[in-house]
């Protein structure tokens, strides 16, 4: 048996659709990312594609150490 708290257990249960949708979101940004830096022949760094991605996007708030 496993030794694991009940409410460890429960916790990871109940935020289930919550970590789907983080993955998904992850994967889009990532998408978004990558599509903007190769727009951009390479030359935006991290700072300018977070920039350009909070002037055009749905997510809310992309911090550079993110990108």
């Amino acid at each position: 048996m496993l030794k694991l708290n009940r409410s460890s257990f429960y916790k990871w249960v109940h935020t289930r659709e919550k970590r789907r949708l983080k993955t998904c979101s992850d994967a889009l940004i990532g998408t978004k990312i990558k599509t903007t830096f190769d727009d951009e022949h390479g030359l935006y760094g991290a700072k300018r594609i977070a920039a350009s991605l909070n002037s055009d996007t749905d997510f809310g708030p992309i911090e550079a150490s993110w990108v």
